[in-house]
């Protein structure tokens, strides 16, 4: 609005400047493009011979007027390309963070500097949780590698894991695994992990993996972007493959090394590339393999 009055003004000067002089007032680099020398009204400035002067024909009150129309019309023009602007910037949501990342924007979530935050993101105040790919690989026989076997090891195998990650994750912080047993009530993983309400699930590199829990289960599983980074930052290949007993719909597979205690078994494992279309679902349940490979785990932030 204050651009368009500004503008307005310019050109209210230059009719006046006009009809009391008989000449075009030049308006400089800022004047708007309709206050220029456009469609004939006003003649382009000639050089005298001798005296290097310039000489402009006049222009008259009709014409002038005509200017200032275009003029006015421009900053109309202006200001409602600005608003347009403004509206798709904030339908994008990539007004609240401030740098216009899609990987890392999402309305209500902003940059923050909480102790202890590792994704470095943060919603009404509270740190956006974490999810994140270990280093280490399994047998589906946990006991191999762990003090014991079941969803409890697999759980208890992130939350150690956690527990490594000094100054990058808050005391207090849980874990647990994108793991399921065959074995009611806490056959499937959402049934032991407890949402973070209206928050976006990040890896430590801020990169938002869902916008809201409940992704991770909705139509076909499909991720914003993979789970593919460890709690050190490695950036794992497509082809790394995880552990999670789950059928394409996410629930149980019977497929779970014996409910994660033997490798005389089959399990049901994801692959990290296949996070979108065309494979999708397949980040959680690409394909069974015999229990004695060795094979990565997801963890994800529970709010307890």
């Amino acid at each position: 609005m204050c651009r368009r009055s500004a503008h307005r003004l310019l050109a209210v000067a230059a009719v006046a400047s006009t009809a009391a002089c008989g000449t075009f007032l030049t308006l400089g680099d800022d004047a708007p493009a309709g206050a220029a020398q456009a469609d004939g009204a006003v003649a382009d400035a000639i050089p005298r011979s001798g005296d290097g002067a310039v000489g402009v024909e006049p222009i008259d009150g009709a014409d002038a007027s005509d200017e200032a129309s275009r003029t006015a019309d421009a900053a109309d023009a202006a200001d409602a390309a600005d608003a347009a602007d403004a509206a798709d910037a904030a339908d994008a949501g990539l007004e609240d963070a401030g740098h216009g990342d899609p990987d890392r924007d999402i309305d209500g979530s902003v940059p923050c500097t909480v102790a202890g935050c590792p994704t470095g993101f943060c919603t009404a105040g509270t740190c956006d949780p974490l999810v994140f790919i270990t280093d280490e690989t399994y047998s589906g026989d946990f006991h191999d590698d762990v003090t014991a076997s079941g969803t409890s090891a697999v759980d208890g195998e992130c939350q150690r894991l956690a527990g490594t990650a000094a100054g990058l994750i808050g005391a207090g912080a849980r874990f647990r695994a994108w793991v399921a047993a065959t074995v009611p009530p806490n056959d499937t993983p959402d049934k032991r992990i407890v949402p973070f309400a209206g928050q976006p699930y990040r890896r430590v590199d801020g990169v938002i993996v869902v916008s809201r829990f409940v992704d991770f289960q909705r139509g076909q599983l499909t991720l914003r972007r993979p789970i593919n980074v460890t709690l050190k930052g490695m950036a794992l290949p497509d082809t790394a493959t995880v552990w999670t007993g789950l059928t394409p719909l996410a629930f149980a597979s019977p497929d779970d090394c014996g409910q994660w205690t033997s490798n005389a078994l089959r399990g049901t494992f994801g692959v990290v590339g296949c996070d979108q279309a065309p494979c999708a679902a397949k980040w959680s349940s690409a394909g069974t393999a015999t229990c004695d490979e060795r094979k990565r785990l997801y963890c994800i932030q529970s709010n307890e």
